[in-house]
């Protein structure tokens, strides 16, 4: 560990700087005139630019650790609780970003070099899942300002640490200001039988809630942690052909035994504890050696991602006892994970960060690599939109499961768009000019092209022929789509 001269120097300007706060704020006459009293006097008597006033005192406040809890308090007292939590959270904000400038520009250099290998990759993990840490830690109330400067230390990006922070307070913001907004408005009214109405039993109930956010979090975390299914460790006994290759054949054994490709049916209770199925667990563990690089065609990464996705599912629904939906695992696309030379990829990871190229999951904001996420150099670019019929998400409207090799896989990818566009899941009841068709088309209709119109073209490209296709044909600009309803009834024999 090697720590130069600047790092130490600016980290010792940061150590000054925090225990200078400290002090001014404990022993000196800053401490009188940071009464409470003496605050609510300064910023009333600011008139029309008390607002202002107000959130450079609490943004300032947060840098030289004045308790956040008191000043939030005080601006629920002034301003009331709507306009109090409003220059609450705006003033939270500034100094919250501010505190982390200070800790980024003093801190992070010695931090950088003082970590250790063994810690180096939490550090990354926080830098991949910055936004998610931070909202985390700020709605189970985290101590706010050591976590301003903490977070500064880390590798978290700004914007991450930003939105994360200002979603994660809103709701212990309001829920504060608004209990002591209404406890203000009653002691200046003087009302004291208003403290038996709905709005004080309102706030009453939603202070006494946000008592419990850090335990609701930390159950809700606990339900959405990884569940790593490569854990064992691997074997040491060399393989005849690459780890691909030889999963390809694994799977090709619990294939014969255990799934029914023409029902798309999986025997889930057979496969748990057969011979076949340890030994594909067994192989699993190489994965965490696995050089991805090694797969260097397009074909041979679809095959790999494609076959893994669909096995992790089996995989997943054997370890998690699921009897009648993935649904009964909350967030099993997030949960169900393979290491992969030091690299975690869920199942959401695999469909929509590499085999869709990178693109956002339908109903979420971002995509599922961030810029500087190592695993992007795995994406399939560009996406096939072929892998919609070849991926099973163990739910009975998923299309058959299949199993793929790098030497056929285009010509696997068509006949799997092919017997999928001409199964149930897209139904032409002619004439009527409506085409009912499959979830999997709304989903990912920008994977389609789109638009109606491009959904209409793919039908076309691989309806067999015949009536129904003709009529599509001459009617295409007519036809109006439907959806079917999505059955996530487990896939089981």
């Amino acid at each position: 560990m090697k720590i130069n001269r600047k790092a130490t120097i600016k980290v010792v300007m940061l150590l000054i700087f925090m225990i200078l706060a400290i002090l001014a704020f404990r022993f000196t006459p800053l401490k009188a005139f940071l009464t409470e009293e003496a605050l609510i006097r300064f910023v009333k008597a600011s008139g029309f630019c008390a607002p202002l006033i107000f959130v450079m005192i609490y943004a300032l406040g947060v840098c030289l650790f004045i308790p956040g809890t008191l000043l939030t308090a005080l601006g629920a007292a002034i301003f009331g609780t709507y306009w109090g939590f409003l220059y609450v959270w705006v003033g939270a904000m500034i100094g919250a970003g501010a505190a982390f400038w200070i800790g980024r520009t003093l801190g992070r250099d010695f931090a950088a070099s003082a970590i250790g290998d063994r810690l180096k990759k939490y550090d990354e993990a926080i830098e991949r899942n910055g936004f998610a840490t931070v909202f985390y830690l700020r709605m189970i109330y985290f101590p706010f300002t050591p976590m301003n400067f903490g977070m500064g230390l880390t590798k978290v990006k700004f914007w991450d640490y930003f939105w994360g922070t200002a979603l994660g307070i809103i709701v212990g913001t309001f829920i504060f200001t608004f209990f002591i907004g209404t406890l203000r408005n009653v002691w200046s009214s003087g009302d004291w039988g208003v403290l038996y109405s709905g709005k004080v039993l309102f706030s009453l109930i939603l202070f006494v809630f946000s008592l419990f956010i850090p335990k609701l979090m930390k159950k809700f975390k606990r339900e959405e942690r990884f569940f790593l299914l490569n854990r064992q460790e691997q074997e040491n006994r060399e393989l005849d052909q690459p780890i691909d290759i030889v999963l390809v054949l694994a799977l090709a054994d619990l294939k014969l035994k255990f799934l029914d490709i023409e029902k798309g049916s999986v025997s889930y209770q057979k496969i748990r504890g057969s011979e076949e199925f340890e030994r594909y667990k067994d192989l699993t563990g190489r994965l965490k050696s696995f050089d991805l690089t090694a797969l260097k065609s397009r074909e041979r990464r679809l095959a790999f991602w494609i076959n893994l996705y669909n096995t992790a599912v089996i995989h997943g629904v054997i370890e998690l006892g699921l009897r009648q939906s993935v649904r009964e695992a909350y967030g099993f696309f997030d949960r169900v994970t393979y290491e992969i030379e030091g690299h975690r990829f869920s199942l959401n990871d695999m469909e929509h960060g590499i085999l869709r190229g990178n693109r956002r999951h339908p109903y979420r904001f971002f995509k599922p690599f961030k810029r500087r996420d190592p695993r992007l150099e795995f994406a399939v670019v560009p996406m096939d939109p072929r892998i919609h019929f070849a991926l099973v998400c163990g739910a009975r409207s998923c299309p058959p499961i299949g199993f793929y090799e790098a030497e056929q896989i285009d010509f696997q990818l068509e006949l799997a768009t092919a017997g999928f566009i001409n199964s149930p899941q897209v139904k032409i009841p002619f004439p009527e000019r409506i085409v009912f068709l499959s979830m999997i088309f709304k989903w990912y209709k920008t994977d389609f092209g789109g638009n109606d119109q491009a959904l209409i073209d793919t039908l076309l490209i691989y309806l067999d022929e015949g009536e129904k296709k003709d009529f599509l044909k001459k009617n295409r600009d007519r036809f109006r789509i439907r959806y079917q309803p999505y059955d996530w009834s487990l896939n089981q024999a």
